[in-house]
This record gives C-alpha cells, sequence and structure tokens, in this order.
C-alpha cells in the first residue's frame, strides 16, 4: 500500500495517507470478465496441490505446489485477440530447500527471488528459484508464535508497488475468536511489512460466513496500491472463490493487541466483493497478476489446488479499471 506505516499505533499522518489511498481507489470500480471457457487444466503433474502461483515475465508463471515443495515453471499460452488460455507448458520442477506445506508465492521484481509463504513453518522464506536454495526466513511477529491454529497458518503473500510485504493466516488465531463457520465470519490479521520486512503494521479482516473450508487463501497488490483478498468457500452449490477489495481508512491497528476477540474498540477493514465464481469443485487458492492484455485491462490468474484427488486448475481474468461503472464479473 501507498502509507509508510512505522509502529503499532495510529497517527493523524498514517489516518491522512490510507484516506488518500482510499479516495483514490473509490473513484475507479474494478471489473472482472472470466476469459475462455472456463478453468483449463494443468497438465503433466498429476494431482498436485499447486496452492500459489506468480507471474516472472511474458507467458512464464511459477507455481507452487504445496505437497511436494516444488516449483513448476508455467507457460500459458493466451490468445492474441481474447487472451483466454490456449495451451499451457510445464517445465522442469524446482524442489526448495526445507519447504513443508509451500502455499502462497510472490517474485520480488528487484531481485528475481520468490517470497514463499509456509503454512508448515509459520513463516516466509526467500529463494532462488532457479535452484531452490533458501536465501533467508522472515518470521512473523511474536503475537503469532503458539497461537496459529494447525494447518490454517500463512497461505496468503502478495508484494506491493512500494516494496512492502504483506500476509495472512487462513483462519483466525486461537486468541482471536472461533469460526469461520455456516452463522458467522471469523477475524483474520493482515499483516504488513515494510520494504526491509520489518513488521509495520496490522489489520483485523472479518471473513465471510460458510458451510466450511472457508479462509483468506491469497492477497493481491494491485499497480494502483489497493488490496485484494481472495477467500475460498464450501457453499451448498459447491466451492466458491471470492476477491474483496480492501479499505483501510477507518480500520484500527491491532498490533499491539494480543487479542480480537471481545474487543468492542476493533474495527476491521472494510470489504467490497468485486468478484466471485461459485459452483463445482475447482478449489482456488492462489492468484497473480499478468502482463497487459489486448484491448485493454490486466491478466489476473487463478490457480487451484488439486489436493491429490483431482488435476490442478488455471482460470483467467480480465482485470479493468471503470468509473461508475457497476460491479462486473460476479457469477
Amino acid at each position: 500500500m501507498g502509507a509508510a506505516v512505522r509502529g503499532p499505533s495510529g497517527s493523524l499522518v498514517l489516518v491522512l495517507l490510507l484516506a488518500l489511498v482510499a479516495a483514490a481507489a473509490d473513484g475507479a470500480t474494478l471489473l472482472f470478465e472470466e476469459l475462455g471457457d472456463g478453468p483449463v487444466p494443468v497438465p503433466g503433474v498429476g494431482n498436485a496441490g499447486l496452492s500459489g502461483i506468480t507471474w516472472l515475465e511474458g507467458e512464464r508463471f511459477l507455481a507452487v505446489d504445496d505437497q511436494s515443495g516444488r516449483l513448476f515453471p508455467l507457460d500459458v499460452r493466451l490468445d492474441a485477440s481474447t487472451g483466454a488460455i490456449r495451451q499451457v507448458d510445464v517445465g522442469a520442477p524446482v524442489q526448495l530447500e526445507g519447504a513443508k506445506d509451500a502455499e502462497g508465492i510472490v517474485r520480488r521484481p528487484e531481485t528475481g527471488t520468490v517470497l514463499v509463504a509456509d503454512e508448515g513453518t509459520h513463516d516466509v522464506r526467500e529463494y532462488d528459484p532457479a535452484s531452490g536454495k533458501r536465501l533467508r526466513v522472515i518470521p512473523p511477529p511474536a503475537l503469532y508464535q503458539g497461537r496459529i491454529k494447525e494447518n490454517k497458518s500463512f497461505e496468503s503473500i502478495t508484494l506491493a508497488t512500494d516494496g512492502s510485504l504483506w500476509i495472512a493466516t487462513e483462519r483466525p488465531l486461537r486468541q482471536d475468536g472461533r469460526g469461520p463457520n455456516s452463522t458467522s465470519g471469523g477475524l483474520v490479521r493482515l499483516q504488513r511489512f515494510d520494504a526491509s520486512f520489518a513488521p509495520s503494521a496490522q489489520y483485523a479482516y472479518r471473513s465471510d460466513a460458510a458451510l466450511g473450508l472457508v479462509g483468506v487463501v491469497d492477497l493481491l497488490a494491485t499497480p494502483e496500491g489497493e488490496l485484494l483478498v481472495l477467500e475460498r468457500a464450501l457453499t451448498g452449490a459447491g466451492l466458491s472463490a471470492r476477491l474483496f477489495r480492501i479499505d483501510f481508512s477507518q480500520a484500527t491497528q491491532v498490533a499491539s493487541l494480543e487479542k480480537l476477540r471481545n474487543q468492542d474498540g476493533v474495527r476491521p477493514v472494510a470489504k467490497e466483493k468485486v468478484w466471485e465464481r461459485g459452483g463445482g469443485f475447482q478449489n482456488f487458492e492462489g492468484l497473480a497478476l499478468g502482463p497487459e492484455l489486448a484491448g485493454g485491462g490486466r491478466l489476473v490468474l487463478l490457480v487451484s489446488d488439486g489436493g491429490g484427488h483431482r488435476a490442478p486448475h488455471l482460470l483467467a481474468l480480465r482485470l479493468r479499471r471503470g468509473p461508475d461503472a457497476p460491479a462486473g464479473g460476479a457469477r
């Protein structure tokens, strides 16, 4: 995001900066258009758990497998006129050193390295994508230690254009309450690090209610400085994928709070649903911003986790910005 957050307590300067970001975002609605005939299977990887994806350049992406801790290079060939996926070619995988449950991935443009959110080790790790060598470990703040629920740790990761890093756990921390469930959502902490990867801000985010499997599964920072949250949920019609745009302008910083449960003064970030795909059994867990598309807009690519039961798939979206237009792409 555009604000330079320096500490856990709020300040007038911080509020003003976040308000400016929110005001800029309010001038244009995010419009998502599904490209092609639906999800496209990823060949040659079996039922791999591709749970995160990031764009390198051109048609080249990297997907991470949470079951084996491997990176898979993907060449995603698009139709030149429509942007629909025409072919997916998979390169030789690279084993990530020490990976346990690699869930989210994002590329650092200035170094060419990748940052991986690991649900098993409860941290973020930087790797050389060519060799898989681990270069550093970025631990979360001490508040997270011993409080992350089993298999509900860090799945989400993104880098903003100012170099700041955002991560989130799939479900609330132990001290932050139960949920989400069929009647209520749960409070998840959005954690920001500055460009040097020092913790710099933290906000509460309330996920939607759903029958099950609901949680925050990825984040995406737009070039304009907005933060998008991808939620996955089980509904009566199957699995759904939902994208929400976040507004921080009235939110409370919560880094100094030991727990979020029963805290009347905590204001979570506001959220606006900008896209949803419901039904079926595709477990979309990762998303990446890709290149500009012919005809305008940017490619947003989602990847589903096969989970050892079915082949992973890719879904291509076109992201446009339009003032005063109704939210598009909802299904």
